[in-house]
């Protein structure tokens, strides 16, 4: 046996010897398919959707919120931002599907406003879209066409001069497209002019008794589309002295 086929042979038997730990593990090659199918164990634990109330939660605006607010509606609003929150939701759609959303609320409002969330994404109440004013650069009108469920926009009464409700943060729209704002010749939005006739029920329409109606009023929430002189069917607003809720 030559001198180098001696070396060899020591190394073989040295490394038959050494615990297998002091060894780097051959990396192996994870199958593709392995990489496109969770593990089943996996799902069972780490990805199992967290239970209903815990994915609706109230949460103190940041500063970067409270800069786009400010940015939006200045520096001196009817409410101090600090006294907003915002409520954290998910709301299924006219698809079947589920969707996140959130609104912007006074503080004194806002467990209710997460309670009543939870209570129509339970009854499986349909909501299009819930996204902040922020994301309409502030504008109601563009909004409501969108079909966007909303609470917190510092604007004038419709037609009026005064703070409306929503200024306050204690006021709420619900699917506008399909309930609007009727006074007179005025509809609002305009493409919602189909939906002024309620006698045809349709998936997203507010009607007295229905799920959405039941979740407001049963909680002290006026509904406008019990007003006289103009209805308001997207719109649930809390009392309101002007100082506090």
């Amino acid at each position: 046996m030559s001198g180098m086929d001696k070396y060899r042979a020591m190394a073989v038997l040295l490394a038959a010897l050494l615990p297998l730990s002091l060894w780097p593990e051959v990396p192996r090659e994870v199958p593709a398919a392995a990489l496109s199918r969770p593990d089943p164990a996996v799902l069972g634990t780490r990805q199992v959707r967290a239970p209903q109330a815990e994915r609706f939660r109230v949460e103190t605006l940041s500063r970067k919120q409270i800069l786009a607010l400010e940015e939006l509606y200045g520096t001196d609003p009817p409410v101090p931002y600090q006294d907003l929150r915002v409520v954290r939701v998910v709301h299924r759609d006219f698809y079947g599907g589920e969707n996140n959303g959130y609104l912007t609320v006074h503080h004194q409002v806002a467990e209710e406003i997460r309670d009543i969330f939870l209570e129509l994404y339970q009854e499986g109440y349909p909501l299009q879209k819930i996204r902040p004013l922020e994301e309409y650069a502030g504008k109601d009108g563009a909004s409501m066409s969108d079909n966007n469920s909303s609470a917190f926009c510092v604007r004038p009464v419709t037609g009026g001069t005064g703070y409306s409700r929503h200024s306050f943060g204690v006021a709420v729209d619900i699917n506008p497209l399909m309930n609007p704002y009727v006074k007179g010749e005025t509809v609002l939005p305009a493409e919602a002019a189909g939906y002024v006739q309620r006698g045809s029920v349709k998936p997203g329409m507010i009607v007295p008794g229905d799920a959405c109606h039941q979740a407001f009023i049963s909680r002290g929430w006026i509904w406008g589309g019990d007003w006289n002189s103009l209805k308001d069917y997207q719109h649930f607003e809390k009392p309101f002295s002007g100082g506090q809720p």
